[in-house]
């Protein structure tokens, strides 16, 4: 069974007085992490990006962008309950 890597930037954001937005875009910090998934996983994944598109009527994410978005939701999520 193949196996996909999906490599999904994840920004740590670090905010700086008076830092312009150059500046900020200069000195972000990106963290790389990986994601296996089987490819059954992987094509259920890639039909979920095409149907919510398709539903939105807008051009579907890549899979990192739709990665990056449900983890950036997970940790608002959970910085809210505390």
């Amino acid at each position: 069974m193949q196996v996909f890597s999906i490599f999904c930037s994840v920004k740590i954001l670090y905010y700086y007085n008076n830092m312009s937005k150059e500046d900020y875009i200069v000195n972000k910090l990106i963290k790389k992490i990986q994601v296996l998934l089987t490819e059954p996983e992987f094509e259920e994944l890639n039909h979920i990006i095409l149907s919510k598109a398709m539903a939105e009527k807008q051009r579907p994410k890549s899979v990192s962008a739709f990665v990056r978005d449900l983890i950036q939701k997970e940790i608002k999520k959970n910085s809210e309950t505390k």
